[in-house]
């Protein structure tokens, strides 16, 4: 089962969190057709909160991390990956299991699917659980060599 596009401006403004800009979808009365759906709500969110970030820091760089490759490599996987070193700031000091706490959070296991941190929805297994474009909703403000730049 993949996961909902539907959800309301409101909703998607109020949490950062994965949000669906582009999906794949039929085309209605032709087999086999598809047409790519941006979701103009989501980048709506997605600049918004890039412009709320300028205005409140002046930071006015853009680092963009993105990931492709083959159906079932881990994509979603290593995407939640790298947003949970970014919510913690990289923070290494605190370990759980002999693991950086930014990682596993107060488990020592990474879990499938949504866990305690919102993140990036991913599952083991052949079945898929996302498809189309994903992006985080709210940038992360980071220092590149002295500047301010927006992750």
């Amino acid at each position: 089962q993949l996961l909902p596009l539907a959800m309301s401006s409101d909703s998607k403004a109020s949490e950062p969190q994965a949000l669906q800009i582009v999906k794949i979808a039929p085309v209605a009365g032709q087999k086999n057709k598809f047409e790519v759906v941006p979701d103009d709500d989501s980048l709506d969110v997605i600049v918004k909160n890039l412009e709320k970030l300028e205005e409140e820091t002046g930071v006015d760089k853009l680092s963009i991390v993105s990931v492709m490759g083959a159906y079932r490599t881990g994509k979603s996987f290593l995407l939640d990956v790298f947003l949970r070193y970014l919510q913690h700031d990289g923070d290494d000091k605190e370990k759980v299991d002999g693991l950086p706490g930014w990682l596993v959070g107060k488990d020592p296991h990474l879990r499938e699917g949504k866990g305690e941190v919102p993140g990036f929805f991913w599952r083991g297994g052949m079945d898929k659980c996302t498809e189309g474009i994903w992006m985080w909703s709210k940038p992360f403000l980071r220092e590149v060599n002295g500047e301010k730049c927006a992750v």
